[in-house]
């Protein structure tokens, strides 16, 4: 407050308020101080004069908020609700269906604060809430496998979220469903389910991951075209399994002298439509599936 004209100011008023001075401050002013201030001012000639103000002091609005702090799952949502004022001002906005509403609905992708600003014309007051967001879970159960019957692979499962359990399906040729990288052993074709379950209630996640079992071959290291009947031909038992298989043999100075697929016999022992002499012969079997290759030597016994 301030007054002019004299050299000597006393004030009085609300709630035995007194100050001297030209220029005085009401303190930490509170509703209660509304009210009539009076100011008896005096010049060097002792004249006097006294006017009054009238002051009205205006409550700051008091915010309310349903909550401080509240938790979600990933990819939900929250409204978030205030009151006090006539006016509302939400920060930072951009995940909020509105930033000038009480009740604004806010879709956070990570944990947040935001601050409201609450106004009743020109007084102000503010507000925070904190919403922290849950990772839901997420299942991955690796890429596809391709084994020989009789062998085994490792799953190559991974998972993310927060506070999570995961376990393998079904508990069949597998020894421990509840890793994430378990050793299978199918006999046959399999599909093995990674299911990723929240601990925090925010659902659950599942993948599926292959492994096919292909026949094992058994490829016989000796055969004997004599003509007799018995073994005249080098027969690899479930070749066919292998639709595109490629099988080349080549003689012991590296020399090309067979090449096989679905569409020929099983070698009989001759290049060109006459014998191969006897001795070791050495064949590579691209199977051509997953890039499974075999290798090794054959005899040719007469």
């Amino acid at each position: 407050l301030s007054a002019e004209g004299g050299n000597n100011y006393a004030w009085r008023g609300v709630n035995n308020f007194s100050a001297t001075g030209a220029n005085i401050s009401i303190p930490n002013a509170k509703v209660e101080q509304s009210g009539i201030y009076y100011v008896e001012v005096k010049d060097v000639m002792g004249c006097t004069h006294v006017d009054s103000i009238t002051v009205e002091v205006i409550a700051a609005p008091l915010v309310g908020l349903a909550f401080t702090d509240t938790t979600i799952c990933e990819g939900s949502s929250v409204t978030l609700l205030s009151s006090g004022g006539s006016t509302y001002s939400w920060l930072p906005a951009t995940t909020l269906s509105s930033a000038t509403v009480s009740n604004p609905i806010a879709n956070p992708i990570e944990n947040i604060e935001y601050v409201v600003t609450v106004a009743n014309g020109n007084c102000t007051n503010s507000g925070s809430v904190k919403v922290n967001v849950l990772k839901k879970p997420v299942a991955n159960a690796g890429q596809d496998k391709i084994i020989i019957e009789g062998q085994s692979t490792i799953l190559n499962g991974s998972v993310a979220g927060e506070n999570v359990n995961y376990t393998w399906s079904p508990p069949v040729n597998i020894n421990d469903v509840s890793v994430l990288e378990p050793v299978v052993s199918p006999v046959a074709d399999a599909t093995y389910l990674l299911e990723v379950t929240s601990n925090n209630g925010c659902g659950n996640a599942k993948d599926s991951v292959k492994v096919r079992v292909y026949q094992n071959l058994k490829i016989p290291n000796a055969f004997s075209p004599n003509g007799d009947g018995i073994h005249d031909r080098w027969v690899i038992e479930a070749l066919e399994a292998y639709p595109n298989f490629e099988l080349t043999i080549f003689n012991r100075y590296g020399q090309k002298i067979y090449l096989a697929n679905k569409s020929t016999q099983p070698w009989n022992g001759t290049l060109n439509n006459k014998p191969v002499p006897i001795g070791t012969y050495y064949f590579i079997l691209d199977l051509k599936e997953g890039g499974l290759k075999r290798s090794g030597f054959v005899d040719i016994i007469r």
